[in-house]
């Protein structure tokens, strides 16, 4: 895998985006004005970790293939990603 660009819509029901091949470098922006959680190949709950609005987390993974989000009772933010299989 080279990289990878997703734009993730996310809402008050879990959104599951399964990337196209394994990942091990992540950057997730959360370009809107809500806070996101996502956990990273599992379910993801308000308890998860938080991306708040505006905030960037930039992380190095194992073999990641899918980004769990959710999102307050109803609200909605939008997450960009950026997926690397090497750094």
């Amino acid at each position: 895998m080279g990289s990878e660009v997703v734009r993730i819509s996310v809402s008050d029901t879990e959104t599951i985006t399964n990337l196209s091949s394994t990942a091990n470098y992540l950057v997730i922006k959360n370009s809107g004005s809500n806070t996101a959680y996502v956990n990273l190949d599992g379910t993801a709950t308000t308890d998860s970790f938080p991306i708040f609005a505006n905030e960037t987390l930039e992380i190095g993974v194992r073999g990641v293939s899918a980004i769990h989000s959710i999102c307050d009772t109803g609200l909605t933010t939008t997450l960009n990603v950026i997926a690397a299989g090497e750094l």
